[in-house]
């Protein structure tokens, strides 16, 4: 069964009026990017979210690799984007069972040697696990902003 993954990626930008924030928000939402469509074979279930967004750094940090059963497959190449002097980096990864894709992981990390990683869930995994997914890009900071919107473009434009 396929399913379209589609993710909006915040891009901030001062619209100069305070009363906007929402709206901007939701505005630079839709503009800064819709994407990914690939296909799924399983929902993402919240054991699979708490592993990719918190478990895998754990494993990675200690020296382990991705838990048995699971691995990352790679969708796309290495993109990146400089701010200032920081070269900030992302790349996008399957999260797979098996042959089934439970989520999208996309992996940041910059110059400075801070990572971290992102899920993606499927489209019919649990409305509260998507709020958690938005939050934490949303509070990834402005300046990561562009780097999901430049990676997801990367590997949508590989679909085409």
């Amino acid at each position: 069964m396929s399913h379209a993954i589609f993710i909006i990626i915040t891009c901030s930008r001062d619209c100069g009026n305070p009363k906007s924030n929402k709206m901007k928000k939701i505005i630079t939402l839709a503009v800064a990017m819709f994407a990914i469509v690939c296909f799924a074979n399983a929902q993402t279930s919240w054991q699979d979210y708490r592993y990719v967004t918190e478990g895998l750094k754990d494993d990675f940090l200690k020296g382990k690799g991705v838990k048995s059963g699971y691995y990352l497959y790679n969708i796309g190449t290495e993109n990146w984007v400089s701010t200032g002097n920081i070269k900030r980096n992302a790349q996008i990864f399957y999260f797979k069972k098996g042959d089934v894709n439970k989520a999208f992981i996309i992996k940041i990390w910059d110059s400075e040697n801070n990572f971290n990683y992102y899920c993606i869930p499927t489209a019919d995994a649990d409305t509260q696990i998507w709020n958690m997914a938005f939050k934490a890009i949303s509070d990834a900071g402005k300046e990561w902003h562009l780097v999901f919107a430049w990676a997801l473009a990367k590997v949508v434009s590989q679909k085409l």
